[in-house]
């Protein structure tokens, strides 16, 4: 992930960079597709990541996607955090 600042809309916004080498089956590629028609048809919300562009050169595709200071929940199970239930109040 890449982070960039993009003037037209005063807000901040990630470059999400895939190898094409890394998507080889037809399966896969249909799960990004999947993931890019999901991401840019969603509503705004502080707790969704959108995806507002997508571009691709002859190696790798581009997903130019909200900002999350965090990072993603994907990259954080896997790295072994383990999230807590909520209290109920």
């Amino acid at each position: 992930m890449f982070r960039f600042h993009f003037e037209f809309r005063v807000c901040v916004l990630s470059l999400k960079v895939t190898l094409k080498t890394r998507v080889p089956r037809s399966r896969d590629r249909r799960r990004l597709r999947n993931e890019l028609k999901v991401m840019t048809d969603l509503p705004a919300s502080p707790f969704l990541q959108r995806c507002h562009a997508a571009f691709e050169t002859a190696t790798r595709l581009f997903f130019v996607v909200d900002f999350n200071a965090g990072g993603d929940l994907f990259n954080h199970l896997v790295s072994g955090l383990q999230l807590c239930a909520m209290p109920q109040w």
